[in-house]
């Protein structure tokens, strides 16, 4: 899939490119983007998720909350 911009909510993430390459696997949750734009996605959601954890594995995020916790607390990813 082809990438034309980021938002986290209502906030762009700036792009320096006009594209990029996207992936999004229909079989998982699992949604591949640009190491800086993920860095991005990340910061946001450290922001709303005080016990994330994406250092034991840089790829992934994980918090000890309830979903539904959680849930509440983050918005939506638009690529």
């Amino acid at each position: 899939m082809e990438g034309q911009g980021i938002k986290y909510g209502d906030q762009d993430f700036p792009l320096k490119e006009k594209n990029f390459p996207a992936i999004i696997d229909t079989g998982s949750s699992t949604i591949g983007v640009p190491d800086k734009a993920f860095t991005f996605i990340k910061e946001n959601w450290k922001k709303a998720v005080p016990d994330l954890d994406c250092v034991i594995d840089d790829n992934f995020c994980e918090s000890k909350a309830q979903c539904d916790q959680v849930a509440k607390n983050i918005t939506s990813i638009s690529l």
